[in-house]
């Protein structure tokens, strides 16, 4: 009898554990990335080697127009992003970027910054602080560019 109950016990807590393991790793959407009466602007850096030396090709912050922004909103909507088990114990900092980075502030109606979101080509973001994995991020970079004519 008590082995019956420990089997139980046991699979209720796998149970748990695998549940939970499924709502944590689900994929998560951009959604309060932006609000509507916000501002937003965007900035690149491309990473480079130029004649043996490391170098960083940054464009401007690009403020973008509501169009602009709208579009980009709802190109955010068609991608997703995961938590990974670092995305516990991380600080948001970020490592491997890859070879650009697409950096997304958003300002409030007050203008002070309210949001940032950092998208590298290598699938590493930085999101409400916290870092997490998605996959297609450099198509997902290049479609933001092309729509904020870039």
């Amino acid at each position: 009898m008590k082995r019956k109950a420990m089997c139980a016990a046991v699979t209720i807590v796998v149970i748990g554990v695998l549940i939970g393991l499924a709502i944590y790793l689900k994929p998560l959407s951009f959604s309060g990335l932006a609000g509507e009466n916000c501002q937003v602007a965007i900035t690149i850096q491309e990473f480079e080697v130029q004649n043996g030396k490391p170098y960083i090709d940054s464009t401007p912050g690009h403020f973008l127009t509501s169009e602009q922004k709208n579009s980009i909103l709802g190109l955010l909507e068609q991608y997703t992003y995961k938590r990974t088990f670092a995305t516990l114990f991380s600080d948001g900092s970020l490592s491997e970027l890859g070879d650009r980075a697409l950096y997304i502030y958003v300002y409030d109606d007050e203008d002070s910054l309210s949001n940032t979101c950092i998208i590298t080509s290598s699938g590493k973001i930085r999101f409400k602080d916290k870092t997490y994995h998605m996959k297609n991020a450099d198509q997902l970079i290049e479609h933001i560019l092309i729509s904020a004519g870039i």
